[in-house]
């Protein structure tokens, strides 16, 4: 994330210091680096998905016509999904700064909406799980709820975090 935004402010200082032509050699260069940062982020981005899939496992559930993911819960949240899911978020944290500058905000923009709907969720079916008190192990559902808390920590910052861990208490 951090050899990203390097590389993001050396172009960025490039192109205001210099007069470049797009079509000339340099600038055609410039342009090469920024499809291949962006190239690079968006990588890392589709990443985030199966992440979060081994840090928050989901079942498939009949519901209605159709079938939805519901929390699995039928293990302990296990640390080293965690880890990656984090680093992976830290790094689409950290692109914010720069993600628009680069070429890849709407690709940030899609996998945001995409993350808070998933971990919303996620955390609304394992609070209905608790105030129902309809699993054996209350312990292990507020373990995934802390997990998805750390998670959104880092999409919505600590507030939103907080407030997960107080609907948990209550």
């Amino acid at each position: 994330g951090e050899t990203i935004h390097i590389a993001a402010l050396a172009i960025a200082e490039f192109e205001t210091s210099v007069d470049l032509n797009k079509d000339g050699p340099w600038g055609r260069r410039l342009v090469k680096q920024r499809q291949t940062m962006a190239s690079l982020a968006e990588t890392r981005y589709n990443q985030i998905d199966k992440a979060l899939d081994a840090a928050t496992p989901l079942q498939a559930i009949r519901f209605g016509k159709g079938v939805r993911g519901f929390p699995r819960i039928d293990a302990d949240p296990e640390p080293r999904f965690l880890l990656r899911a984090e680093g992976l978020m830290g790094f689409f944290d950290h692109s914010r700064a720069y993600a628009s500058q680069c070429g890849f905000g709407s690709a940030r923009a899609k996998v945001a909406e995409k993350i808070e709907a998933r971990l919303d969720q996620y955390v609304e079916d394992l609070l209905d799980m608790l105030r129902a008190e309809e699993v054996s192990d209350l312990d292990r559902v507020r373990a995934y709820l802390d997990v998805a808390a750390e998670l959104i920590a880092v999409v919505r910052g600590a507030k939103a975090a907080q407030i997960i861990r107080r609907r948990a208490a209550a």
